[in-house]
């Protein structure tokens, strides 16, 4: 079972994520996993970039040179579809470990939501606009400048493209008072029980 958590950066992807982990792993095998985890560990080998600056607080370095690994040295050179070969070997190996359920915290391009649908998951779109300008502020130090070549980058705008009707869920998380999330974290319980 895939899970796609779609959003823009600072949405909460990584934090609904965790919280799905602690829900699924209780009953079965549960990863993490994201598209993004190849090229993070692509930037930390080619640019001796720091784990925490990938995976706990990015700034505007390390946001750049994933994107830049991500599109301008991935998807342009070996094609839109070579994050999605990575994850989907990357799933394999761990089936073969025994894991299950997959959730995938950084579904952000047409073709990942697509490689999700395709296989049996489901896609769950984080609105979040507060939060998202909130981390382009802090990214960038308040660079306007900075932050609108960040917003307009292809892997933040992808999304804005499919109407909220082509997610199977929409997970309004703009600093909602934590019993609309507890509302919504049920849904997608729901949701995902129904197709495992």
């Amino acid at each position: 079972m895939l899970i796609g958590l779609c959003g823009p950066m600072g949405s909460g992807k990584d934090y609904i994520g965790e919280k799905l982990l602690e829900y699924f792993e209780k009953s079965s095998k549960t990863i993490k996993i994201a598209f993004a985890d190849q090229l993070k560990i692509n930037v930390m080998t080619k640019h001796n970039t720091e784990y925490d600056e990938l995976y706990i607080k990015k700034n505007k370095k390390s946001r750049m040179l994933l994107q830049k690994e991500g599109v301008e040295n991935g998807r342009n050179v070996y094609g839109d579809d070579i994050w999605i070969k990575y994850l989907d070997n990357w799933v394999k190996v761990l089936r073969g470990k025994g894991y299950k359920i997959f959730i995938v915290t950084d579904v952000r391009m047409k073709n990942e939501m697509d490689y999700i649908r395709r296989n049996g998951g489901i896609l769950i779109k984080i609105k979040a606009h507060n939060r998202n300008l909130d981390r382009l502020r802090e990214e960038t130090n308040g660079d306007e400048n900075l932050i609108n070549i960040l917003k307009n980058h292809t892997s933040e705008i992808e999304l804005t493209k499919e109407s909220d009707e082509y997610f199977d869920i929409i997970f309004q998380n703009d600093y909602s008072d934590s019993h609309l999330f507890s509302k919504q974290f049920d849904e997608i319980i729901k949701n995902v029980k129904q197709l495992k």
